[in-house]
């Protein structure tokens, strides 16, 4: 750059004697300096390259992130352009969100089993109400069961809630204590009775029968027009108490004898039992009856089958036995 000097004529003093030439030198080095002189140079060094992210930084603008840089960096000391003018690299900050959201809660089988809303249970809370406040507690717990339910459950209460405290099958256990139980049992039994299957065991041939489980088998093998002894044993039986106070059972049987190839050798004969009765409820129950094998059958192989029909509540109940027709011999 080049430096024009505008001079005014200076008034040279005679008197001063020196004066004119003190003038005349500093004229002199002002265009020594002048022509010397060049466009300035920038003295400060140079900084490093700023690295730039490859992309949008999260959460925050760039500009924000770049101004982070400036501010004091944590654990040195120095701020961001002293560390840039000492040559080190720039140190990024570590950015986190504002409020980072929290990790749901890893959710195993036993905490999910728990935060299911269970159903009240009115038989754990009819014990519970029982054991703690008496039957009048637990009968109010019971109230959602069904009235049946309600009434088998306080039968067996008061069992429950011995077993609870003392165990049932213990010595202090009284004779009498015992025997209310098994009356208990045997309501309950009787009133299930009659949602169970009617079941008929295996028949028998028998040359004597005696009673219940009392018999005396025989071989099934006869000649056409013998005649034997049936035993067979009845399950779940509907023992209805009748008005006069008596039990009485009401069935109905169908015999039928079946050739190997499984049709009906002769047709089948039909059994009433015309009404069994009894002054106390039955429990064990057989059949007996006696069978003539039927003249017309030839030799060979048959089955004997029986089907029985309890006339009060419609179940049926069927079982069969084999049995061989011998050829006549002298």
């Amino acid at each position: 750059m080049a430096m024009t000097l505008a001079m005014k004529p200076a008034s040279l003093s005679w008197k001063t004697g020196k004066g004119w030439q003190a003038t005349l030198l500093g004229w002199a080095c002002g265009l020594a300096c002048a022509g010397c002189m060049g466009p300035p140079k920038n003295t400060t060094p140079e900084l490093p390259a700023m690295p730039r992210a490859s992309g949008p930084l999260p959460l925050v603008e760039e500009t924000l992130a770049l101004a982070e840089i400036t501010k004091e960096l944590p654990g040195t000391g120095e701020s961001g352009p002293e560390r840039l003018l000492a040559g080190a690299p720039p140190v990024m900050p570590e950015l986190v969100p504002a409020s980072a959201p929290e990790a749901p809660p890893h959710i195993t089988p036993a905490l999910a089993q728990e935060l299911v809303v269970t159903p009240p249970r009115p038989v754990r809370s009819a014990l519970d109400a029982y054991l703690r406040h008496g039957p009048e507690a637990a009968a109010q717990a019971l109230e959602a069961l069904p009235a049946k339910d309600q009434e088998v459950m306080q039968r067996l209460l008061p069992f429950l809630a011995e077993m609870e405290k003392n165990g049932l099958f213990v010595a202090s256990l009284s004779k009498e204590r015992a025997q209310a139980f098994i009356s208990t049992l045997q309501m309950i039994e009787g009133d299930l009775t009659t949602l169970a299957p009617l079941a008929l065991e295996e028949l028998t041939f028998c040359r004597s029968i005696d009673g219940f489980g009392r018999y005396v088998p025989r071989p099934a093998q006869f000649r056409a027009g013998d005649t034997t002894w049936v035993y067979a044993e009845l399950r779940h039986i509907n023992d209805v108490k009748l008005a006069d106070g008596k039990f009485g059972i009401q069935l109905q049987g169908q015999l039928e004898v079946i050739r190997a190839d499984g049709q009906l050798a002769v047709p089948p004969s039909v059994m009433e039992s015309g009404g069994t009765y009894s002054r106390s409820q039955r429990r064990d129950f057989f059949l007996r009856f006696g069978y003539t094998i039927p003249s017309q059958l030839p030799p060979g192989s048959y089955t004997l089958r029986l089907v029985i029909t309890d006339r009060a509540t419609g179940r049926k109940a069927e079982s069969s036995i084999k049995f061989r027709v011998a050829a006549e011999g002298p």
